[in-house]
């Protein structure tokens, strides 16, 4: 296991968080073990435009119960926000990087660094779009990323140029592209950077 993970494991009270947003009550903490049926409700809401941009083999709750096993196993950790006791968004960091990612990367001049830098990914609930939700909780996500070590974010599989919500959001956040790219299904896509000071 990870020990990132492993740290968020032993000691789950140090990644909880409790906000409001709009006057209702927000709670950000790991996924858990008893999350599965939320978590599906939330995965088959979700619209197919944001299914394009957060891209899962499906969205039903065998995705929920594979997410939920996969607690502690790998490198990545998964944090999910609750409004009025149901999810409206995951956000995921992976800890160990890829070869692709490291070549694509240092040919754009940036050396990434293993137990330093982490792939980060996020998704909302679609009633929740263009709110401010994402982001009043970014600030949480860079705590969680520091209290883990982390001195860089980068997107998980970047962002599709076509998603000019998600690049204002990223770029409004401290994000900074630093190079484009093509993914596996042909889509152009940027890479972008947050240094987290």
């Amino acid at each position: 296991m990870n020990e990132r993970v492993a740290q968020i494991i032993k000691n789950p009270e140090d990644f909880i968080f409790e906000f409001q947003f709009n006057d209702s009550a927000i709670k950000l903490r790991p996924l858990g073990d008893k999350d599965v049926k939320n978590l599906s409700n939330f995965l088959e809401s979700l619209s197919l435009e944001t299914r394009k941009y957060y891209m899962l083999d499906s969205f039903d709750e065998k995705m929920a119960q594979s997410l939920r096993d996969d607690i502690g196993k790998y490198d990545k950790a998964r944090f999910v926000i609750l409004f009025e006791d149901s999810i409206i968004g995951i956000f995921e960091f992976s800890f160990d990087l890829v070869s692709e990612d490291i070549e694509r990367f240092s040919d754009y001049g940036v050396a990434l660094v293993q137990g330093k830098d982490c792939r980060f990914g996020p998704c909302i609930s679609d009633k929740f779009h263009g709110k401010g939700l994402a982001g009043t909780v970014f600030p949480y996500l860079i705590t969680i990323a520091k209290k883990l070590n982390q001195k860089r974010m980068i997107l998980w599989g970047g962002v599709f140029v076509s998603n000019e919500k998600a690049i204002k959001y990223y770029l409004k956040s401290g994000f900074r592209k630093i190079g484009e790219f093509i993914n596996t299904d042909g889509e152009p896509c940027y890479d972008m950077i947050l240094d987290l000071g």
